[in-house]
């Protein structure tokens, strides 16, 4: 019954400690994103941004797709919401699991604290939670909005 206890108050601490640290993941944009430029920043991946996307593709695109021929829809401004709304699910999703690794990585170095965890699963919990983090950092560095 301890174990279970220190494993439940291990992972609310690290939980509390989540959404400080999410600010960060991926450290300033190198260059810096001028005001106005169509790239991505790591604060527009939100539950509201992602939530906003989810319901345009499965409610706005389907009748943009019976309203259209295929040449017209591919010729429009209608499909910047489309490809827009992909970057926010795509990049909500890798943040999300970046987030996740860290967690569970956070977790993982309390356990070992503990004496309840080795560091072969620190290292391999550290070693997810980076390739996670690179993927999304690839992904915030490359993707553009189109406008």
């Amino acid at each position: 019954m301890k174990r279970w206890h220190a494993s439940a108050v291990a992972l609310l601490v690290v939980l509390a400690a989540s959404p400080a640290l999410a600010q960060t993941l991926c450290g300033p944009p190198n260059p810096p994103i001028a005001d106005g430029e169509p790239r991505v920043r790591e604060k527009d991946f939100s539950a509201t941004s992602f939530a906003q996307a989810s319901q345009y593709l499965r409610q706005d695109v389907p009748k943009l797709m019976e309203r259209l021929r295929t040449e017209d829809l591919l010729n429009t401004e209608a499909m910047y919401g489309y490809t827009n709304s992909l970057i926010h699910v795509d990049g909500y999703v890798l943040l999300q699991k970046a987030l996740l690794r860290r967690a569970e990585r956070d977790l993982v170095t309390e356990k070992s604290r503990a004496g309840r965890a080795t560091r072969a699963d620190v290292t391999a919990a550290t070693a997810r939670f980076e390739e996670a983090k690179q993927r999304f950092c690839k992904f915030l560095a490359t993707a553009h909005y189109v406008d």
